[in-house]
């Protein structure tokens, strides 16, 4: 998907496709090697399975409240965040 084709999208609450993307980030030294090695392991999570959850959506509800306008622009969705929660509550 191009740039132009992100930005600007908004939650269609009434045909939602909400998806949560994880990052699991590991540093693991190398002393012997002098090195280290990064990984990144990607995780997607169906938000319509989160919100059958009350632990997760709870866990949710409080990361998104918690987020800084800077961080919601930088996540993508600064315009969405309400109908984001809505839709979630």
């Amino acid at each position: 998907m191009s740039v132009s084709e992100w930005q600007g999208r908004s939650l269609d609450s009434q045909h939602s496709q909400l998806y949560l993307r994880i990052e699991r980030q590991v540093i693991w030294g190398l002393p012997e090697y002098e090195a280290a090695l990064f990984t990144i392991r990607t995780y997607f999570k169906d938000c319509g399975v989160v919100k059958q959850d009350p632990v997760l959506l709870s866990k949710l509800n409080e990361a998104i409240e918690s987020m800084t306008p800077e961080f919601l622009v930088y996540k993508g969705f600064a315009e969405s965040k309400a109908n984001i929660l809505q839709w979630l509550s």
